[in-house]
């Protein structure tokens, strides 16, 4: 099924030319890419304590509840403005935070 993905769009406009060496290419950067996983080393047992204590010191959470399947709703639109959701919930947050209050707010 690779293969078809990549030759279909060729046999409609009839070029054959350039079916290997692009099969290659993409099939080279896929081997490289799970090369590269493979060497990352997962994430040790100090580094994940590390990042917990710093999370724990310097952030606070506030956590909200909405209906169900209102998260992907949300999500959907956060990604339409190229944000996360936490990005776009924030910026939400800052802009009603400033017309409420008449000031800005680092979140």
């Amino acid at each position: 099924m690779f293969i078809l993905y990549y030759i279909v769009p060729y046999i409609s406009i009839g070029n054959f030319n350039n079916i290997v060496p692009d099969i290659l290419c993409n099939l080279f950067f896929i081997e490289n890419l799970q090369k590269e996983r493979e060497k990352m080393s997962p994430t040790s047992k100090a580094q994940q304590k590390a990042t917990a204590k710093y999370m724990k010191n310097n952030y606070d959470e506030i956590k909200i509840r909405v209906f169900k399947g209102k998260k992907v709703e949300i999500q959907n639109i956060a990604e339409q403005h190229g944000e996360s959701l936490n990005a776009y919930i924030k910026r939400a947050v800052q802009e009603q935070y400033k017309k409420d209050t008449g000031n800005n707010i680092e979140l």
